[in-house]
């Protein structure tokens, strides 16, 4: 089943559980930053840097990720549910003449997209703590300056399900919303395999690249940040 399709899904249950909500209903918009340790990713990168002397921009590590984030929670009493969505990304850029070439550039961008089914449980008015199940999907997608579209191309990409703890801290609530800090930590299931994002880099070496060298876990954490609408019932 498609990501469109259990967002369809989503939805439809959603609207069915908001016409039995007991206190309140929100809308979330806001935006996530995530630290993502990729360590054997990262190990590519430096080789493509190490086998390129002529980069005088040398390509910069997979780390941080960021990108907008929606959500949709249904309350009741104590207890919240609801599904979010968000769509982080990084680029990182290198650029350098090849002997007998013409200066080049490459841009590696590595997105992760995921739908997610959100628990909460209240603490008090203000804080409150949760779980989500995550379906994601990892990708990675690259362009060069020598392209004739400068529209990025897929190499690869991993469905990526986890499950994340987060925290849902309310602040300056008024009557129609509020901002919504909401730090987080998450578990993926399994590895992002990058086998053909080696042959796009490093094709010449690709050869001696055992499976382990081309996988990595990404476990992540950070905060999202978002003002919350409250709809009435």
């Amino acid at each position: 089943m498609t990501m469109k399709k259990y967002f369809v899904i989503a939805c439809l249950i959603c609207l069915t559980f908001m016409t039995k909500a007991q206190d309140f209903n929100y809308i979330s918009i806001g935006y996530r930053s995530s630290i993502i340790p990729m360590s054997n990713f990262n190990d590519l990168i430096d080789t493509y840097n190490n086998t390129r002397s002529f980069l005088d921009n040398e390509m910069e590590h997979i780390w941080y990720m960021h990108g907008p984030a929606v959500g949709w929670g249904i309350n009741f009493y104590d207890y919240t549910i609801g599904i979010s969505w968000e769509g982080k990304r990084q680029v990182v850029s290198s650029g350098g003449t090849p002997p007998g070439g013409v200066y080049t550039t490459r841009d590696l961008k590595l997105r992760y997209n995921q739908l997610s089914f959100d628990f909460m449980v209240a603490i008090d008015y203000y804080h409150a703590v949760g779980i989500s199940y995550d379906l994601g999907i990892m990708r990675s997608l690259t362009r060069t300056s020598l392209d004739e579209t400068e529209d990025f191309t897929s190499i690869e990409g991993n469905r990526l399900n986890s499950v994340t703890l987060f925290g849902h801290i309310s602040l300056n609530v008024t009557s129609i919303g509020g901002i919504l800090l909401k730090p987080y930590v998450q578990f993926p299931f399994k590895e992002f395999r990058f086998r053909k994002t080696v042959n796009t880099l490093d094709e010449a070496n690709s050869l001696n690249y055992s499976t382990a060298d081309y996988e990595v876990k990404p476990f992540n954490f950070g905060v999202t940040i978002a003002w919350r609408f409250y709809i009435d019932n």
